[in-house]
């Protein structure tokens, strides 16, 4: 192979062109200037939380920042639910908190929101107790993984999301009194 010899001319260009570069990057620092190349700051979104950020969106898992969400939502609340009507309470509440700060009660991707048969918007969690079961069968559907129509929408992200968050939520003891749901469950 025949390597080109540059000649001192061109090595002589290519000096120049990098002695200014760095007389300019030298200066800039100097100064405390930004480079002249240098990329416009970031769009701010505001939001209370991050789950509250582009609620429409799809949330990409393949980044860090949505791996990190999808951890942040689906962890198990601050007390372990044991299904016993004294902890219902406490339950609630720290399952409404959640549902406000990860956006799940916003949008048009509202998972807690139903319309019972007599056309009322019922609560998941306020008034899950006045939903009937074949509008909660109804209401589902659409996030069924493989059929559902909504299967690839956020509402379907924030539906695995909450279901995650429940289970993780459960005492080892509920968890074995949900047995059939033990054998199939997905989350981390």
């Amino acid at each position: 192979m025949v390597s080109k010899v540059t000649s001192n001319a061109e090595l002589t260009r290519q000096l120049q062109a990098l002695t200014t570069i760095v007389t300019n990057l030298a200066d800039n620092i100097a100064g405390n200037q930004l480079p002249l190349t240098a990329a416009a700051p970031p769009t701010i979104i505001s939001a209370t939380s991050p789950g509250m950020t582009a609620l429409e969106e799809l949330i990409n898992y393949m980044t860090k920042y949505g791996a990190n969400l999808y951890e942040q939502k689906s962890q198990a609340l601050g007390t372990p639910f044991s299904m016993k009507a004294s902890h219902v309470v406490i339950f609630e509440k720290e399952l409404q908190d959640r549902a406000i700060m990860m956006g799940w009660d916003k949008g048009v991707q509202n998972i807690l929101k139903f319309t019972n048969r007599d056309g009322r918007q019922i609560s998941l969690i306020a008034k899950y107790s006045r939903i009937d079961a074949e509008t909660f069968k109804t209401g589902c559907k659409p996030f069924i993984r493989t059929t559902g129509i909504n299967a690839d929408k956020r509402a379907a992200q924030n539906k695995e999301q909450m279901w995650c968050c429940l289970y993780n939520s459960l005492t080892e003891e509920a968890k074995a009194a949900l047995s059939p749901i033990k054998k199939t469950t997905r989350c981390l």
